[in-house]
């Protein structure tokens, strides 16, 4: 019998999470201002060349706001402040890569596309968020994560849970409108791959300290506070 296997015993929620029910990741300034760049860059007398260069910032910017507000505070709740720094930098590196070739030849379709999509997801306000709403298993999942003494299985779960959810909301979804050819779009699976995997094992050992474990809760809890 592993951990997962173990009878498994943890206190009412603290929250019941239920579909639509929202996930939201801190934004900054940069991102409300480049997606309202872009929408100015996509009028139809606009030069192309300023779409692009638009599009360009804009999917920076978005990738800076998931890098910041979830994968550097996983990794920080996780092992410590300086934590996530590699994972941090392969994201990037794989980003570059797919905005750079995305917008480099960026046409009026995808550029609305990608401006829909950030429509839909970005919410200004005093505080900017990016959000997405719970699927199903994501909020069975997260529910009894939020326990006040949930046992480690639970929220290792949960953390799994959400990370996949992310990186198919966050990442998959809005790189997918940019119009990737064959060989990038074999790149973002191979680098996908390498980053969930390793973030996965990050989970796993972090849920079984005691501090980690509680400020990973207290992460999981600020982003379905809303």
């Amino acid at each position: 019998m592993d951990a997962q296997s173990l009878p498994i015993t943890a206190s009412a929620p603290a929250r019941v999470l239920v579909a639509g029910d929202r996930f939201a990741i801190p934004a900054g300034a940069a991102l409300v201002e480049a997606a309202a760049a872009l929408r100015r860059a996509a009028l139809p007398d606009a030069p192309v060349d300023e779409l692009r260069a638009a599009a360009r910032t804009a999917g920076e910017a978005w990738v800076d706001t998931i890098l910041d507000g979830f994968v550097l505070a996983l990794a920080a709740a996780a092992r410590g402040r300086a934590a996530g720094r590699r994972t941090a930098s392969t994201i990037r590196d794989l980003a570059d890569t797919i905005v750079g070739s995305g917008t480099r030849r960026l046409d009026a379709v995808h550029a609305d596309g990608f401006i829909a999509f950030l429509d839909a997801h970005v919410a200004d306000g005093p505080a900017a968020t990016i959000v997405f709403p719970l699927e199903p298993a994501l909020a069975e999942a997260l529910t009894p994560a939020l326990a006040a003494d949930v046992p480690p299985p639970v929220l290792a779960r949960a953390l799994h849970a959400t990370v996949d959810a992310t990186l198919t909301n966050f990442l998959d979804a809005p790189l997918a409108l940019l119009g990737l050819g064959l060989v990038v779009r074999t790149g973002v699976r191979i680098g996908r791959a390498a980053v969930a995997s390793r973030v996965r094992g990050e989970i796993e050992r972090a849920v079984r300290d005691p501090a980690a474990a509680a400020r990973l809760q207290a992460m999981l809890l600020g982003y379905v506070a809303g």
